[in-house]
């Protein structure tokens, strides 16, 4: 019986492990949440990891920025295999002043794990 337990216990624990999901937060622009009027030709985004796992590390990223226009929202995005995740400079075409953009990012993990894509920030 108590082995029974054991391995209930066990493969419960396994199969939690295995949906636990890294997510993206705190998602910054110039190191402030949703600023108005920048002047900054190439602003800088930054966010954070989220997870209840211990020795997880972002391998890559992928960001899109989009905006309103009048054919409907207009996307680019660009993806690195890289861990930084602090004033990551956008690289995007011109942006245009007077626009109201937005942007998004999701992570891969070091277990290969892709997150979804995060809430929009703005910009």
């Amino acid at each position: 019986m108590k082995r029974s337990l054991s391995l209930v216990i066990a493969l419960i624990l396994l199969i939690q492990s295995g949906y636990s999901q890294v997510s993206v937060g705190n998602l910054r622009c110039e190191a402030r949440i949703n600023p108005l009027g920048l002047d900054i030709l190439n602003p800088r985004f930054s966010w954070q990891l989220v997870s209840d796992q211990r020795n997880l590390e972002q391998t890559g990223y992928e960001i899109r920025v989009g905006y309103k226009s009048g054919k409907g929202d207009q996307m680019a995005s660009w993806k690195a295999m890289s861990s930084q995740s602090i004033y990551v400079p956008y690289t995007g075409k011109a942006l245009e002043s007077g626009t109201a953009y937005y942007w998004q990012v999701r992570v891969w993990d070091n277990k290969g794990r892709v997150s979804a894509w995060s809430e929009k920030a703005y910009w």
